[in-house]
């Protein structure tokens, strides 16, 4: 019987891994969302940078939800992949940083999460205070 040497294969569908990076201006920021929990590890970036990535990060995934409603960080499962990256402050700096990770670390990003570098346009809006747009 040549059918009993057949075996059966079966292929399992997966959804393709998001990439979120995540730029944050000041220490006291990169802390914040390196205290939680997780296996970190650390890629140098061309520029001085060093990014903090997490391979299976869904805590950190429910902190940045948490920071604001972003469609790709909701939308996200535990194949996301988290990359955080302090620049410094001002919105020059966090493009600059972004920027070196994106053409430095070697994957495709489908979404960037900015946190504290936006510059502050009004004289009453100093470091630390949280501003959120709509």
């Amino acid at each position: 019987n040549t059918h009993a040497n057949r075996k059966r294969v079966c292929i399992r569908r997966t959804k393709p891994t998001k990439v979120i990076l995540v730029v944050v201006a000041m220490e006291v920021e990169l802390q914040a969302i390196l205290r939680v929990p997780a296996a970190w590890n650390t890629v140098q970036i061309a520029g001085g940078y060093e990014l903090f990535v997490c391979e299976s990060c869904q805590q950190q995934l429910d902190f940045l939800e948490s920071v604001g409603k972003n469609e790709e960080v909701a939308g996200a499962e535990k194949t996301t992949v988290i990359g955080v990256v302090q620049s410094g402050i001002g919105n020059v700096a966090g493009a600059l940083a972004a920027q070196a990770v994106m053409l430095g670390w070697g994957r495709k990003i489908d979404a960037v999460v900015s946190l504290g570098v936006a510059g502050a346009l009004q004289s009453d809006l100093l470091p630390g205070d949280v501003m959120l747009a709509t």
